[in-house]
Order: structure tokens, then sequence, then C-alpha cells
């Protein structure tokens, strides 16, 4: 593979496949049992994430047992040398997520601590030292293209329907922006580029926006009702909208396609779909739908330029990989499933239940260049995630 990957194995063991060797492992277990990389016992939704460089892997590891968080930590492994730091202990609170900035310094981390979501900071290198940025629930947040400021949705646990769009400073004397508009229904604001996406709401319609990063200069390039799911194309001048008109839960009804400038709205897509992504070129996605009849998940490849869609098989994800696809929008870009140069999809699944063999969870590849092979495995695990850089050798 051109592209390396890093994925959990079946022994929750992190590794690295692509260059020489094939694959190597990455981390080893200092106890028999219980030690992890990419999440709790009975909890498996924490996974690696590459820096932007593809030097260094960061994860969460425990040494206790699935219902013992208090000794879980946040650990980067530089992928090609032996280095090996401890930023943060968690301190008993549950990790979920990590994202790192693209300065390839600073990782931003989300925890709950009992009922509460947390957001926290920490820096390669600064051992032992987290900050909190922010709570609330629920908590999505996008690093601004500087590494001083982070982008927040955060809701009021105890008022519902409240929230609050703003861009948090990171600096210590810096002062935060908080939107005028509340958070229309959606998950995650993104940047791209010198402006930041996000959905503002405004009695039943939800309004999906364009501004500055401080929220000035906005202008709404469409609206719809239901819950909403944004994402930009990659080079920043389409935005993909679907929308889940009876809420979180349910599916997305279609996908609509509209500059990032304003303009027409198109849709791409008629028919169900539980996430989609882009491919680097723009001219495509990759979308997964349910497949009632067989009582599983089924990948698509579509192009938005016939509309056509063709099949490229059905799954049955892992527990990892369906956390991941109903939060698609803020995963998808620093966990990317697709391979840079869109040639390769990746995902954890099962066999399928009429199948005899081994049901524990195994990594799959999809050639989308030649989408009729269908997939094939490559190793047990439960989720992997391509790098943003070609491996060497």
């Amino acid at each position: 593979m051109p592209y390396r990957i890093a994925y959990i194995g079946g022994d929750r063991q992190l590794y690295v496949l692509g260059g020489p060797g094939g694959a190597r492992q990455v981390t080893w277990s200092s106890r028999e049992a219980g030690v992890m990389w990419g999440g709790l016992a009975g909890d498996g939704r924490i996974w690696p994430s590459w820096s932007p460089d593809g030097r260094w892997l960061a994860s969460f590891h425990t040494d206790g047992s699935g219902d013992d968080a208090s000794s879980c930590r946040i650990s980067v492994v530089e992928v090609d040398g032996v280095q090996e730091e401890v930023l943060a202990e968690i301190d008993g609170a549950l990790p979920i997520y990590l994202q790192w900035h693209a300065d390839n310094k600073r990782l931003a981390a989300l925890v709950q601590a009992e009922e509460e979501l947390q957001l926290w900071t920490c820096t390669l290198h600064e051992v032992g030292h987290k900050t909190v940025v922010e709570q609330g629930v629920p908590l999505f947040f996008s690093w601004a293209p500087d590494s001083h400021h982070i982008a927040v949705h955060a809701g009021e646990p105890r008022r519902r329907g409240s929230g609050r769009l703003m861009l948090r400073n990171l600096t210590p004397t810096g002062e935060d922006c908080v939107f005028d508009d509340l958070p229309g229904s959606f998950c995650t604001p993104i940047f791209f580029g010198d402006r930041l996406l996000y959905v503002t709401g405004r009695g039943l319609q939800s309004h999906v926006s364009v501004s500055l990063p401080d929220g000035s200069d906005p202008q709404v390039i469409a609206s719809m009702e239901g819950l909403l799911a944004v994402i930009p194309s990659p080079d920043g001048e389409q935005v993909a909208i679907a929308s889940a008109p009876r809420g979180e839960g349910s599916p997305y009804r279609g996908i609509w396609v509209v500059g990032s400038d304003g303009g027409p709205v198109r849709q791409v897509l008629d028919g169900d779909c539980q996430a989609y992504f882009w491919l680097p070129d723009g001219t495509k996605m990759v979308y997964a739908r349910v497949d009632r009849k067989a009582s599983c998940l089924r990948w698509f490849l579509l192009d938005l330029e016939t509309g056509a869609s063709v099949s490229l098989g059905p799954f049955w994800p892992s527990r990892d990989q369906m956390f991941y696809l109903h939060f698609f929008e803020q995963y998808y870009d620093s966990h990317p499933l697709i391979s840079p140069d869109g040639g390769t999809l990746i995902y954890a699944g099962h066999p399928p239940p009429s199948d005899d063999s081994d049901r524990s969870s195994r990594l799959w590849k999809i050639n989308l260049y030649d989408p009729g092979k269908g997939a094939s495995s490559f190793a047990a695990g439960t989720f992997a995630v391509f790098s943003p850089e070609a491996a060497s050798g």
C-alpha cells in the first residue's frame, strides 16, 4: 500500500502497515490482559491518531481493567523511532477522541467526566501537562488554522435545546469570540482555509453558514430542516449537506451540494445514508447506507457528475466503526478511511452472520479504482486509519 495504515489489532495493540517489512507492532502490553490502545475494555471507541507529518501516533493507553479508567493516559509514540511520551493522565475520566493540530505539536482531547464532556489541550514534549478549555454536552470542536484557537459547539446539559458557538482563545490573555446566533441542529463546526463552516438555528430551519473564524461576515449558503451534516470538499469550493428530518438516530435523507460561496443547491443523492465522505479530487463520494434485506450496511461509490451509485459491497461494522459512522463529521478529517490518493477505502467489520467462521472483527480494504473486486481482509482488528503521508521504501 502506498500509504501507511495504523490499526488496533485483535490483541488491542497498535500496529502500522506499509513501507518495508509489512505490518509492524509499535506498542506492547506491560501485562497480559487489560492493556489497551484505542479504548477501554467494553468501550472500544477510541482510535490512533496520526500527526499531520506522519511521524507520531497518539492514542489512549490504560494498564487497568476495563472498569478502571483511573490508569488511562494520553500517550504518543514515534512511528519510526523509539520515543514515547505520556502527555497527560486522565484521572478517572473516560477517553473519547484525540485530534492533532496541523503544527504537529498540539493535541486536543475529548473526555467524559461523569455526565460532562470536557475538551483538553496538551503539547508534544510537555509531559504531564494538560489544560481544560471547554465543557458541555454535547461537545464538538475543530482546530483553527493557527494553534491558538479552537471552534467549539457546546450544549448545556440541563437546558434542552440550548447551546453556544464560539471561537475559544487558548492564549493566557486572549478573549473568546461567542457567536451571536445560536447553533442549529448539527454536530461539528469545520474550518476550511480561512473560513468556518457551521449551522445556526432559527425556528424549524437550520441554516448552513460560512464566516470568518470569529463569526463575522457570515453568509447563509443553504437552509434545511432536521439534523444536518455538513462537510466541505477537499478543495474548499463545495459543501456537502445531508439532513435527518427526524433528528439524531434516524438516517440522513439525501445529500445536497452547494458552493461554499453560495449559489444553487443541487441534490446528488436521493435516498437514505448513514455517513458520507469526499474523495480527494472532489468528483466522487463514498457513502454508507442500511441494507434492510441483508440486515447490514452497504458501501456505495457516488459519481457527482452523473449521479450514478455503484455498490461496493455489504459490511457488518465493528462497534468502533459504527460509532465512527454515527459521528463521522468529527472524525472524517483526523481519522480518514480513504487513502490520500483516493484509491482505497478501509474499515473494520465482522463476517456476515450466516458465515460459520470466527465472528471477531477484521480489517478490510476496497480498491476504489476497481470497485468490482469487492472487499478483502488484511488483518484482525477493530479500527484502522490512513496516514497523511506516503510510506517510504
